[in-house]
């Protein structure tokens, strides 16, 4: 796996467009794979080469670009870091797996939406609240809420008290068709 990283200055997007845009080109059939763009806060590494992955990741705010390991992943991936947290975009946008070039572009606007595109063509977009669980819920189950000690939850009980009408054995399961042949 490659890296290559690039000090910034310091800037805010605040009120103004966001566009991360650039071109993947794998040069062979990748079984698992990736190419991706970190934003990392300006004064979040010291030095270039202290840049991380995995469990020890260096801190960005946002990562954008495609993905595909094995036959199930195969996608864009879009995270906004929000307060500590990463949080994965919620529907998965498709990647192109070939081996041409391609261009992937994000975009976030001021009014809380977003659109990503593929080679120019728009594949995703939306409010960003309705496409990360950046926001905490609405409504959340109440802590202080259980059912009661005697709740039963299987669908269907039997009725102890419940009896046949009088007369239901006397009727017969099967009747003679009038006009049957």
């Amino acid at each position: 796996f490659y890296d290559i990283s690039a000090k910034h200055e310091e800037f805010s997007n605040r009120g103004k467009d966001l566009f991360i845009q650039f071109s993947v080109k794998h040069e062979q059939t990748i079984d698992c794979g990736g190419g991706y763009i970190k934003l990392v806060p300006a004064d979040a590494l010291d030095d270039q080469k202290n840049f991380k992955g995995g469990e020890k990741e260096t801190k960005y705010n946002i990562m954008f670009g495609p993905d595909i390991c094995g036959y199930s992943t195969k996608k864009v991936h879009f995270i906004l870091h929000n307060k500590g947290t990463n949080h994965l975009i919620k529907s998965d946008i498709p990647c192109e797996t070939d081996e041409f070039t391609h261009i992937y572009t994000g975009a976030l606007y001021p009014d809380n939406t977003f659109k990503v595109f593929v080679d120019g063509e728009e594949k995703k977009s939306g409010t960003i609240p309705d496409n990360w669980d950046i926001l905490p819920p609405k409504k959340i189950n109440d802590p202080s809420q259980s059912k009661p000690a005697d709740w039963v939850d299987e669908r269907m009980i039997d009725d102890p008290e419940d009896k046949k009408p009088e007369g239901w054995d006397d009727i017969p399961a099967e009747i003679v068709d009038p006009e049957a042949e």
